[in-house]
């Protein structure tokens, strides 16, 4: 879509949903009507962007992935499909999506079979932060590495 207003309204649709546990509610869902319209320019008709949905994963908020992505850093996937109340394969789907974002910014050595892949952040070292501003602002910042096995190949890569 171009980005230009839709010149008329062909629908409105329901859109369910899930969103990252807020507060004391374990179990959170956004309803809101997703406008469908008609663009002149496209000579189309197209769905209104929502940038905070997922754009894979579109039952889903972008919060909810980034908690459920943050949540599997630490804990197996089954894990995080247990505290989210959500399955087991929806959070590994989601774990493969961001190492596949990942690798997109990584250089990986030549002839490295990466179609399977595990990371897993190492704390590097603390370094006093310089210049701070602010009475309460933080006095050491945590570095750390992304530890990359590539269980196919037996070999393990720390990237910065």
């Amino acid at each position: 879509m171009c980005g230009e207003q839709f010149s008329t309204v062909k629908e409105w649709d329901l859109k369910i949903l899930r969103a990252p546990p807020l507060g004391v509610f374990q179990h959170v869902t956004v309803k809101f009507m997703q406008l469908r319209g008609y663009c002149d320019n496209c000579d189309r008709t197209a769905v209104a962007d929502v940038d905070w949905i997922h754009p894979k994963f579109s039952s889903m908020t972008c919060g909810l992935a980034e908690v459920a992505g943050r949540l599997m850093e630490e804990i197996t996937c089954e894990a995080v499909g247990r505290i989210l109340d959500m399955g087991s394969k929806a959070m590994w789907d989601l774990d493969q999506y961001r190492m596949a974002v990942m690798m997109q910014h990584l250089r990986m050595p030549d002839g490295l079979d990466v179609s399977y892949l595990a990371a897993d952040e190492v704390h590097f070292r603390t370094i006093a932060v310089k210049n701070r501003v602010g009475l309460f602002a933080k006095r050491w910042r945590p570095e750390f590495v992304t530890n990359l096995v590539a269980p196919k190949e037996g070999k393990s890569y720390l990237t910065p």
